[in-house]
Formats: structure tokens, sequence, C-alpha cells
């Protein structure tokens, strides 16, 4: 699930397993927003600590902020005009021109373009590059593709066959290039579905009835490594997360009136789909931990029900207790994230025959601390990598690593990634596996050495479990302990 990048100040941090919990929601609140909103995007505009709302509408066509007011309540702030007749469909926000704020990327399906809209710090915008796609650009997603560290785009093109990829010089101008996938694409997510450390693409063929996966070569060159077939149904919205608590991303897909979920086994080879009923043609889906019991969750949009479908997940990645509940006029598009700062994912759903949207404020108390916990083998791999603070999403998860008894020391390393801590076979180590994460290298000097290490802010981590471990370089490799930790937002 990559659709918004940023960093935060956010202090809400999640644990373990409830063993009562439900996803609780409150009852909706409405928001204005004439004309016919499509899609919103959540994050911290103004930098005031809190997440605002940018959404789509049209008449005119434009991107509508909306500022939080510290409660999960919202005023509207000002209009981003798009150009008359543009289109405008999904709005992305992350940071493109490397200034630390957060800028825009709006797909115009009328116009075959990418919009990009700088922020100056405050919230207002200003209009940066317009870059070309193939016809009809809609759902998008943002992150790093060809792995130079900074935020590059994809846009699913339903009438082109085709997904365009925007790659990031990173000032924020960026260079497009398509490449034709299947029959009338609706849908495309991001994610490392090999773990070899790159994003790979997932991308639906409503009229083939697959949900074809590419593989990234590292250097934004996707090559098909498999399709998927979604049975007598037609896919639509494509989210990729951890359902399964496995370390591999899942691939969930709007279809028929169902929920399609993929299960990642490794090497692109997905198990599944199974299906799950919720309300009529879904169009889009949200996974995150609704219910703060360490697992992810679904949410889907359902248009022509006026109503959004809540999956609670059983903590293996099958779903049950799934719940209806009424909003408004044929919703498109739903969204998850702190609005109120209590600590809990809520809700914004995007309804645009009726003019405005759903504000869901989760009622769960996610005020539980993150952690850490010390990890050692019965081998030889010495505790010399201990933590200084909590792991929180968008924060610096410090720590240090003293290598005073290892002579010749010329760097440290520190390896994070989803999945627990394994026993090497015959020797005892601790050895860290699994889909990574990110890596930390640091040059030693002295004999203890200081990691900063910024967590990504992506809300599916939240309350997962990641390890990390410390490997001293230089007069030999000495693979050290490791630290199990519970990522808090």
């Amino acid at each position: 699930m990559i659709r918004f990048l940023f960093a935060a100040t956010a202090t809400l941090v999640l644990s373990g397993a409830l063993a009562s919990a439900q996803i609780s929601l409150g009852a909706p609140m409405s928001a204005a927003v004439p004309t016919r909103p499509e899609w919103t995007a959540v994050a911290d505009f103004d930098g005031d600590d809190d997440f605002d709302l940018a959404v789509s509408a049209d008449n005119p066509d434009r991107v509508v902020l909306l500022l939080n007011g510290g409660a999960g309540t919202f005023g509207t702030s000002a209009s981003i005009l798009t150009g008359s007749g543009s289109g405008p469909h999904a709005v992305v926000a992350a940071n493109f021109d490397g200034d630390a704020d957060i800028d825009l990327a709006v797909s115009l399906q009328n116009s075959n373009a990418v919009q990009i809209f700088l922020n100056n710090g405050s919230g207002a915008f200003t209009a940066g590059g317009s870059v070309t796609t193939a016809s009809e650009p809609r759902d998008m997603v943002v992150g790093d593709l060809d792995g130079d560290g900074d935020n590059d785009l994809a846009c699913v093109c339903r009438d082109g066959n085709a997904v365009t990829v925007l790659l990031n010089d990173g000032s924020g101008a960026f260079t497009g290039l398509s490449m034709t996938v299947g029959s009338d694409p609706r849908g495309l997510d991001l994610a490392d579905f090999d773990a070899d450390g790159d994003l790979d693409l997932a991308v639906s063929s409503h009229d083939n009835r697959t949900v074809e996966v590419y593989s990234n070569s590292g250097s934004a060159i996707f090559t098909l490594a498999r399709s998927l077939t979604t049975p007598n149904e037609r896919p639509g919205f494509v989210e990729a997360a951890d359902l399964s608590g496995d370390g591999l991303p899942d691939i969930v897909t709007t279809a028929g009136n169902f929920a399609q979920v993929f299960t990642n086994t490794g090497g692109f080879n997905f198990a599944g789909p199974s299906a799950y009923a919720v309300g009529t043609n879904p169009t889009s889906v949200a996974a995150a931990d609704f219910d703060v019991d360490g697992d992810l969750d679904l949410v889907t949009a359902n248009e022509d029900s006026a109503s959004i479908s809540t999956l609670q997940n059983t903590g293996t990645g099958s779903f049950a207790a799934i719940n209806s509940i009424g909003v408004g006029t044929a919703p498109q598009h739903v969204a998850a994230h702190d609005l109120d700062g209590n600590r809990s994912l809520d809700l914004v759903v995007a309804n645009r025959d009726s003019d405005n949207l759903s504000i869901f404020l989760n009622t769960n108390d996610g005020s539980q601390v993150a952690g850490t916990t010390l990890r050692n083998g019965t081998g030889v791999n010495r505790v010399c990598y201990t933590n200084t603070s909590l792991p929180v999403l968008g924060q610096s998860f410090d720590t240090v690593v003293d290598h005073g008894t290892h002579p010749g020391a010329t760097a440290t390393l520190i390896l994070y990634k989803i999945q627990a801590v394994t026993l090497s076979s015959g020797v005892g180590e601790v050895l860290v596996s699994g889909p990574k994460l990110f890596r930390d290298l640091v040059a030693s000097s002295g004999t203890v050495d200081l990691h900063s290490s910024p967590i990504p802010f992506d809300v599916s981590l939240a309350g997962r479990p990641v390890s990390s471990q410390a490997v001293v370089l230089g007069g030999g490799i000495e693979l050290c302990n490791a630290l199990d930790l519970v990522v808090g937002f």
C-alpha cells in the first residue's frame, strides 16, 4: 500500500494482538465537497502536526484542501485549480522536491497528464511540472522505483492499456515512460513482492479478469512475472499489504461484489484468491489495523450500495465479522489515517454523487507503547547492539553499536526486515531474514557508533513485528545480536 509517503511527528504507538479487539467506528461525520469528490489524499500539508485532506473534485476541476482543526474536524481552506475540463482523479501526497514539506500529484484523466503541485511549507500550493501519460490516467501510487532515494510515481491509464512510470530527478521534475499492460487496467499498487529490495508492481486488467504482477529490475524496468486470475469477476482497485503477517505483501482487489485476496507464498507465487462478499460494486479498498490488534484489516467503499464494508482479520490473513455501514451516494475512494490524534486509524470516504465526505473516527484506543526486545543466539554473536529510543513511523529510531572489542572496525551496518529473527542452523546464531525494509550504514569513529535510522511512514507497518540486526565491518565481519521491534504510529 503506497499511496502517500511523508515524514511526521505523530506519536501513535501500537502493540501486539488484543484478545477482544473489534473494529469500532463512531457515527459518520459529513464534510461538504462540491462537486463530485472522487479521491482523498491525507497528509500534514500546513505543518501543524495533524493530518489534512486533499480531495479531487470538479465544476470547476480542482483539488479541494481541507485543513484539520486538530480533532478530526475539517474546514475548507483552498481550491487548487487543475484546468478546465482536465478531470482530476487520483491525488497522491509525498515530498517530491526534497524540501521537507508535502507536495501533491494529481492524475488528469481528460488531459492525459499528471500535474505536480509544490507546497510552500504552510499549505499553499503552486503548479510545478505537468507530465504526459498514456490515455486516461486514473489510479496512482508513489514510491522509489529506481532506487535513487526520491519519490517516483506510477499511474494506471485505462484507455491506453498502459501504466505510465514517472521518474523523479529529485527536484520534483519527472520523466514519463509508458509500458503496455492488460486490457482496461483499473488499479495498481507497489510492493516488494519477491523480497529483493525493490518495488514491484501489481496491475488489474478488467477485461482480462486478471491481476498482473510485474518484477522490477531495480531501475524501474518492469517485466511480467505472474498473472493472477479473478474467477468470473472483473478486477478493479488493487491494494498490496501483508495481510497474513508473514512479512510478504499480499494482494487484495475489488472484483464483482467481492474483495478477493491473493496470498503471497514467495517468489512471485500466490495462493487463492479467497473471495469475501462485501457491498455492491466496490470501488476501492484500504488495508490498515483498525482494531489495534497487530494485523491488517480491510475496508471497501461500495458504490452501488452507498456503503462501506469492514472486514476484520482473524490474524492469519483470512477475514470474518464483515459489517456494512451506510455512507453518502456513490462512494468512490476510502483512505485510512489518524485524523483526530487518538492514536488509532480513522476513515475518510469520498461520496461522488452526494458531494460530501463521510468521516469515521475510530473509537479504539491505540495508545499502547511501541517496544523493543533484545534477541541473542546461543552461539558467538555478541550483545553489542542496543536501542535508545522507540521505533515510531516517520521518526528516527536511535540505536548504538559498541564494537570496542572488535579490532579494525571501519563501519557498522544495521538491516531492518519484516520478519522475526531465527537461529542459524548448527551454530545457534541469531539471523534476521525476510523482506528488507531498509539499511543504515555508519562509518566507525571510536568504539561506539550511533545510528539514527528513519522509520518509513507506511501505516501498514503500524503495530507490525520488525527485526533489525547489526553487523560490524572491517577487521573481519561480525554478526551481532538483533532487536525485535513493535513499530508505533
